[in-house]
């Protein structure tokens, strides 16, 4: 709330108004729209709240690191007691992290009452895959009678034993109650959505290659090979591009390691190749993620970090520093000073400086 109006509360919040809040601080300017509505009545474990007001928010100015506080929440303010819940979407809007009033001590007056000796315990509900998250506040009256504000924050994850080799098997959870429900289209969505995930987990995870050259090259042959299996007659889907072309890259450097330079340098071609098409794509374009009788017709949105699948719904996705690969980060990777190291077997070459000029021009028209 502090970040996105730059106070906790403001007498301007009532039903049927909608402030604009626009300030600067640090480097960045937040502009958040606010709407109040009537908020009905809230239950919680705290207890039911009725006559609640409601805030809408849609926050801008909240860039890379911070983009989880930006976007839109919705906040329930309840008459003596202050907020009984929120609603944060993240990950574009695809996810919504809810937290909700579970014990409190005191009451005040309005909406956002503050006094000496109140407290309000927040947790966050309805988390999956062993994660938990609450906050307490405790309000105190220091030496010169202003209220100070002590927060307890907790965000863990409790970590089962291993069943998987990747981060959460929630939507195969998801997945498998569907089918248990003979809801047989949906399962078919969720199952091409599961299979998305797998692959690119498969291809994007870190290698753990260092100093095998050879087993970088097969490796990362698997890799291409998977996605050109992906489209029709051997050709990468849309989707697949910026992860191609950085899997070629690889191949690329590992090849040269090994001594195989003819095969490095031809690699280095398809990396061009498709720096080339990925230069055409916009932010949040659909793309095309492959065979629908595997991928069941979803698009990718092109810097989005998530998926559009064909009942409308989005997922969010992992890796995305891989699916946006593209002319500016070839550039990087074949100028950097530090590591890339099989590379130094071409480096003075100006066959290999071509490519780096090359990448800057497909750079320069992006």
């Amino acid at each position: 709330m502090r970040d996105a109006t730059n106070c906790i509360w403001s007498d301007e919040w009532r039903i049927g108004t909608s402030p604009l809040v626009e300030y600067t601080e640090w480097d960045r300017t937040v502009k958040t729209q606010i709407t109040c509505e009537k908020g009905g009545t809230v239950t919680t474990k705290a207890g039911t709240f009725e006559n609640c007001l409601k805030l809408c928010l849609d926050i801008g100015g909240m860039e890379k690191g911070l983009s989880y506080r930006g976007g839109k929440k919705v906040y329930y303010f309840a008459d003596g007691i202050g907020i009984v819940r929120t609603e944060n979407e993240y990950c574009g809007g695809t996810k919504t992290a809810i937290y909700e009033l579970t014990s409190y001590e005191g009451t005040g007056e309005g909406f956002m009452p503050v006094a000496n000796g109140l407290s309000r315990r927040y947790d966050a509900i309805d988390l999956t895959d062993g994660f938990v998250g609450s906050v307490e506040y405790t309000y105190v009256a220091d030496e010169d009678g202003d209220i100070v504000l002590f927060s307890d924050r907790t965000g863990i994850r409790e970590v089962l034993p291993p069943i998987t080799q990747y981060s959460s098997i929630q939507g195969e959870k998801i997945e498998q109650h569907l089918w248990d429900e003979d809801k047989w289209q949906e399962t078919h969505i969720k199952y091409a959505a599961n299979n998305f995930h797998l692959i690119l987990h498969l291809i994007a995870r870190p290698s753990r290659n260092k100093n095998n050259a050879k087993r970088t090259v097969e490796l990362n042959r698997f890799y291409m090979n998977t996605m050109e299996n992906l489209g029709q007659n051997g050709e990468v889907p849309p989707a697949w591009y910026s992860l191609y072309a950085w899997t070629a890259l690889v191949r690329a450097a590992a090849l040269f390691g090994d001594g195989n330079k003819e095969e490095g340098y031809s690699m280095l071609d398809i990396v061009t190749e498709y720096c080339e098409k990925i230069s055409s794509f916009k932010k949040g374009d659909l793309l095309d993620t492959g065979n629908p009788e595997i991928l069941g017709g979803i698009k990718y949105e092109y810097k989005k970090e998530v998926i559009l699948l064909p009942d409308g719904s989005k997922e969010p996705t992992s890796y995305e520093y891989r699916m946006s690969f593209d002319a500016k980060d070839f550039i990087q990777c074949l100028t950097a000073p530090h590591g890339w190291w099989w590379f130094n077997f071409v480096r003075n070459e100006d066959r290999f400086k071509e490519y780096i000029d090359k990448a800057k021009n497909i750079s320069d028209m992006q």
